[in-house]
């Protein structure tokens, strides 16, 4: 077996059956893999991180993840690592192979930090060539959960506090940073020339959001140009917008239209999925309720 498969096997075996185990070091793939803009490549993430069986589940700490291309998804080759181990959950990524690179982002969780359901993390991310140079597209520590209620017995997620989606085309980064409180969420929108790197446009301060709950919804549409819309009971209500472009009401479109949020994603343009399993990548087919990029 080529070298890069997990190393992992008998920790994992061994923990799952012993219900008084304690935290283990393992590892192992992602199972879920991100098809490329074109559907030609993919990438996976492989996982180092501390585990426990509670019986149910398996409880993960200390996550650091490792991030490998499929350059040639039917060629079935082995997969090469562009982005070195690093602290942090790999969520989301995208891969715009047309264009060279990839996006990925990093969530590291922080504990020792933690002020009842308040829970911080420090957010990275960066566009990394395929070759495996990688450039910051920056950092924030701020909460990734936040309690409202008075007896603090609940929380929600506060949503996108770093994140960079490239548009269909791989030439432009929308960059989006939000903050939020319990008086609800404000954000700011910058573009970047997804080469270069220099600002095209921004930051571009988002309308505030009254309520910390609120989901939002984001996404690339087909004509270029970024859309950011609060949920509602009649569908999402917001605003499209594009470099040098005045803002414009997104109209009554679905909720269909906002994921995936780019032509990279978790399905390709004919709903199919990929799953990696012991190293081995393999192409689900469509489901009947799969959703695919775009409006359309």
């Amino acid at each position: 077996m080529a070298s890069w498969l997990p190393r992992k096997t008998l920790t994992l075996m061994g923990c799952v059956f012993l219900t008084a185990c304690g935290w283990s070091d393992m590892e192992g793939w992602s199972s879920s893999a991100v098809w490329s803009e074109d559907g030609n490549a993919a990438l996976g993430v492989y996982r180092f991180y501390e585990g426990k069986d509670t019986v149910t589940h398996v409880k993960i700490r200390n996550m650091e993840s490792e991030i490998f291309v499929f350059d040639d998804i039917g060629s079935g080759a082995e997969p090469r690592s562009i982005l070195p181990r690093g602290r942090g959950w790999a969520r989301p990524i995208y891969l715009m192979r047309g264009q060279g690179y990839a996006i990925v982002h990093r969530q590291e969780k922080l504990p020792e930090l933690d002020d009842g359901m308040n829970k911080t993390a420090n957010y990275t991310a960066y566009k990394v060539e395929l070759d495996g140079r990688a450039t910051s597209l920056g950092q924030r520590r701020f909460l990734s959960m936040i309690s409202c209620d008075a007896a603090g017995q609940s929380a929600v997620t506060t949503g996108d506090v770093l994140t960079v989606i490239p548009s269909p085309d791989g030439r432009i980064l929308a960059k989006l940073e939000m903050s939020a409180t319990c008086q609800g969420k404000t954000g700011q929108l910058t573009f970047l020339d997804a080469d270069t790197l220099s600002v095209l446009d921004g930051p571009i301060d988002l309308e505030p959001v009254a309520d910390v709950n609120m989901i939002m919804n984001r996404a690339w549409h087909e004509d270029g140009r970024f859309m950011i819309a609060q949920t509602g009971f009649l569908g999402p209500q917001g605003l499209s917008y594009a470099p040098d472009t005045d803002p414009q009401e997104t109209g009554d479109i679905d909720y269909s239209c906002y994921y995936p949020e780019t032509s990279s994603g978790w399905v390709d343009d004919q709903g199919r999925s990929l799953e990696i399993a012991d190293g081995a990548l393999a192409v689900l087919d469509a489901t009947p309720d799969a959703q695919v990029f775009g409006c359309d």
